[in-house]
This record gives C-alpha cells, structure tokens and sequence, in this order.
C-alpha cells in the first residue's frame, strides 16, 4: 500500500486520534507522536512523543484503563547553582508539584550530579477519563521544578 493509499483509506483515524491527543493535552499546546505500536498479545496500544517542548510522554491504551507517563528533564550543568543537585531534588519531592491533580499520580524524582528527573505516572479508567487538558498539569509541573532551581542559582 502506498502512502497516498494510507492517507486516503486511514485519515478518519487519524482524525479521531487527534481529537484523542486533543483531549488528553487540550489544543492551547503543541506535542508530537514519534513512535507508537499494537501489541496484539496484550491488547494495548502504545504512543509516545513530546508535549510543548517540555516533556515527554508515553502513553498505553488498554481494554479497561490508560496510563500516561511523562517524563520531565533539566540539565543543571550550566545553571551555577549554590547547591548540590540532590539538594534540589529533595526541595522538589516536598513541594508535591503534582498535587493538583485529580488523579492521585506515582512521582518518581531520579537524576545524577548534573541532571533531575521528574517522572509522573497517572492512571485512568477508562480511556483518559479524567484527562481533560493536561496541558495546564505539565505547564504548572515545569514551572515549579524551573522555579525551585532559579532559586537555587548564585
């Protein structure tokens, strides 16, 4: 099949993907699907891609929920800071910067001597139920995470 075929036979999916994406992140933002498959042993599908330029995200459909991961990263090589980079990551840990959320999310916060991670793990049910603009979540996320480290710079 050729390209043309699978733009022409396809487009109404990926019209009704969009208008998923759309409800998931809202359409005030830009994100990307860069790579995505069906597992037909598991019966999910997976995408991932990239939201505004500010995270990640991997996201997983199955029959009866959804999982949306998103993966935040700052590199602190060039940010002068007062601190050890540890010291941040603990300041970020007590702020629960995902607190808003109405889904209550799994937060991992890893990272080395120059690097922090912040990893959100949400859970819906069904199909990103309670997902409605996540854009808004992932904006006030980045905010606070740049707003601790700025705070930490000499």
């Amino acid at each position: 099949m050729t390209d043309d075929e699978l733009l022409s036979d396809y487009k109404h999916g990926m019209v009704i993907f969009k208008q998923l994406l759309e409800h998931i992140f809202g359409e005030d933002g830009r994100y990307t699907v860069d790579d995505g498959e069906y597992n037909e042993n598991s019966t999910k599908i997976l995408f991932n891609g990239d939201v505004d330029g500010i995270a990640s995200y991997n996201a997983q459909l199955e029959y009866d929920r959804s999982i949306l991961v998103l993966f935040f990263y700052y590199d602190l090589y060039n940010e002068n800071l007062k601190v050890e980079s540890e010291e941040i990551r603990e300041e970020i840990e007590k702020e629960r910067l995902d607190s808003f959320l109405d889904n209550e999310p799994t937060v991992e916060i890893l990272g080395g001597d120059d690097t922090i991670e912040y990893n959100v793990i949400i859970e819906y049910e069904p199909l990103f139920a309670d997902a409605e603009n996540s854009m808004f979540a992932i904006r006030e996320i980045d905010k606070g995470i740049k707003k601790i480290i700025k705070k930490h710079r000499k």
